[in-house]
């Protein structure tokens, strides 16, 4: 049986006055207590009592939790007895006997009252059943139910041990039995839309709570309406729905930062990645993601814009993702093109690069222009302007693509444009190995840079240097902590980079210490240099006069 026929199998037991007592047995997490009581919910003409048998201790507290369940006005009292026995039609507790259904049994009187409903009973979880609840009483009690003229509905997950664990009462107290054939993924993949691959690995991450599929599935529903209003359907990711899923879990439930901000090695600094939680929850969930499904996770903007929209239904991070702009251009290679068509996409893809709109998408740049530069040999590129692509692609941050290696125009291109990025790197230098424009960054990210240079840069750098007596910070009187952390910066750059201009810097500290004769504290200062980089001054132990 399917769940989608368990309101029939309901319908059919509150209609047949032959049916008492059914049990419908099936795999957990199918939604088999959720269909039999949002079915239940519709029928006006019962009354409904629910109760789970998973921590139970005896009939009494059933009993007493379903009374509660159909009688809210009325009060159970206090001084109930935890002693049970079955009196005849009525379960009898202490000196007051409590009737489900509308049946009250006391010492010596029974008092019956009309009823207005049909009364169900729902007991969910009776493969959880208590230790301490024999299945005798237990069965016992739920033919006590029967004979008041209650429906009863058991909800079970016994599977392979149904016969064995129910035994001789599963003819007896069952009238009938149902056994759901569904799995749980055959059910979540009716929660979902139908383009939707839901895959094991989506039920594990939800650790098989089917709210937390649908809650998914809203969020995917609610972001593709918007796509496929707004936008193209072709830039619809096919993640799409697994990164809501990973957002609406993360959002309720904290579970992959948690598992992220667990490792204690040296050097994780948990407050840090909790001072940047936005940041965080994407590492953490791209963490998850590549172990779960063994890809790569490289679409975090996606991911970004799924946070937007279900925290604040802010839907501006996904418009920038799926705005129509002239993405299509480079969707195919031009290869597949004729020769006019070519020239026409490269034109596009041309002034798509350099205008404002072309942001950070410079991955595939590279690829792009070999694409362009494998038919210069037959298609006029003259209307490539490559002065102002090359200052496009250094916008970019396009660095020199060491070990790429091209044949042809491409390898040529590329040698141009090592040229363009040296002449920019040498229009750099000049300007930040000023005294105007000197700096501790600027300085810092030369030093960084100087062995990837040419030979013309290094020498370049070196020649500055001595030009410029080296930039030592004015150390001489009172001096701040920017200034004194230059100095360092520039002797330890001399001394590890440059050795060879330890002469210069010498016969420069020895001027420096001549005009300022008396200055006592810069002597303290120039010989502490001098130690700790290993830079010898014959005359830095002469007496200042």
């Amino acid at each position: 049986m399917k769940v989608q026929d368990i309101d029939k199998v309901i319908e059919n037991l509150i209609k047949n006055n032959q049916l008492s007592a059914i049990l419908l047995d099936g795999q957990w997490g199918i939604g088999k207590t959720y269909t039999v009581m949002e079915y239940l919910k519709t029928r006006t003409d019962c009354k409904v009592g629910y109760t789970s048998l998973f921590g139970k201790n005896n009939i009494d507290e059933i009993n007493t939790e379903l009374y509660r369940k159909l009688h809210p006005k009325q009060k159970v009292l206090e001084t109930i007895s935890h002693v049970v026995s079955l009196v005849a039609t009525s379960v009898s507790i202490g000196r007051v006997g409590i009737s489900l259904n509308g049946t009250q049994v006391g010492q010596n009187k029974t008092i019956k009252t009309t009823q207005k409903y049909k009364t169900l009973i729902v007991i969910d979880d009776f493969e959880r059943k208590n230790e301490k609840l024999d299945m005798i009483s237990l069965m016992g009690y739920f033919n006590a139910l029967t004979l008041q003229g209650i429906k009863i509905i058991v909800l079970s997950n016994f599977g392979k041990t149904l016969a064995k664990s129910l035994g001789e009462y599963r003819e007896k107290v069952f009238d009938r039995i149902y056994t759901l054939s569904e799995t749980q993924m055959d059910v979540a993949r009716k929660l979902v839309e139908s383009e939707v691959e839901l895959e094991e690995n989506h039920l594990r991450l939800a650790e098989h709570n089917l709210r937390m599929i649908i809650k998914a599935n809203a969020l995917y529903t609610q972001t593709k309406k918007y796509i496929a209003e707004n936008f193209e359907k072709t830039a619809l990711s096919k993640n799409l729905f697994t990164y809501s899923l990973y957002v609406v879990i993360e959002k309720l439930t904290n579970k992959f930062t948690t598992a992220f901000l667990e490792p204690k090695e040296e050097g994780f600094s948990k407050e840090y990645y909790r001072e940047k939680m936005d940041e965080t929850q994407v590492l953490a969930i791209g963490k998850s993601y590549e172990n779960e499904f063994g890809g790569l996770f490289d679409d975090s903007s996606l991911l970004r814009a799924l946070f937007d929209i279900f925290e604040r239904e802010d839907y501006k991070t996904l418009h920038d993702l799926f705005a129509k702009k002239e993405d299509d251009i480079f969707s195919k290679s031009v290869f597949y093109f004729s020769d006019e068509k070519k020239l026409e996409v490269i034109k596009k893809q041309y002034e798509f690069i350099l205008s404002a709109s072309c942001d950070e998408k410079n991955r595939g740049l590279l690829e792009l222009l070999r694409g362009w530069y494998d038919y210069s040999g037959y298609l006029d590129l003259s209307f490539i302007d490559e002065n102002s692509l090359f200052e496009k692609l250094y916008s970019l941050g396009m660095n020199r693509m060491d070990g790429w290696h091209y044949d042809g125009a491409m390898k040529k291109l590329l040698q141009r444009y090592a040229k363009f990025l040296d002449k920019k790197e040498e229009e750099r230098i000049h300007i930040v190995l000023t005294p105007t424009s000197f700096n501790k960054e600027d300085f810092k990210q030369i030093a960084s840079q100087y062995y990837g240079y040419s030979k013309e840069l290094q020498s370049l750098v070196k020649r500055r240097f001595i030009e410029n007596n080296f930039f030592i910070a004015n150390i001489n009187g009172n001096i701040d902590e920017e200034k004194w952390d230059l100095a360092h910066l520039i002797c330890h750059f001399i001394s590890s980079s440059t050795p060879e201009l330890k002469p210069q810097i010498t016969e420069w500290f020895e001027k420096y210490k001549k005009m300022y004769p008396t200055d006592l504290s810069l002597k303290n200062r120039l010989e502490s240099l001098a130690k700790q980089y290993h830079f010898e001054l014959n005359t830095m132990n002469e007496q200042v006069s």
